[in-house]
């Protein structure tokens, strides 16, 4: 039985759209091997970091709901932790 999950994403300013794009696309195949789905995706625009991450003051923000089975969030987690193209990301169990 697959989970409803909020995950937020935070990309180095640094990324060209067409970079930006492809590091989305992978996250998407990520979710999509793990067995789950993007089922909504928002862009939150560029906002002012509270504190610098890997020297960067902004991050450009990125939403999506995704549907997991019960063992895609850690999948998905350990490869979120090596793409480097991520200052941080945020993957949490949706509210009903």
């Amino acid at each position: 039985m697959k989970r409803r999950y909020e995950l937020t994403v935070v990309y180095s300013p640094q990324l060209s759209s067409t970079n930006l794009t492809k590091v989305e696309k992978s996250i998407e195949s990520l979710i999509e091997k793990a067995g789950g789905k993007v089922v909504k995706k928002e862009d939150w625009g560029t906002k002012k970091l509270t504190y610098s991450i890997a020297k960067q003051t902004e991050g450009v923000y990125r939403h999506m709901l995704v549907e997991l089975p019960p063992d895609g969030p850690a999948a998905v987690s350990r490869e979120f932790r090596l793409m480097g193209e991520l200052l941080r990301y945020l993957l949490v169990l949706a509210g009903e």
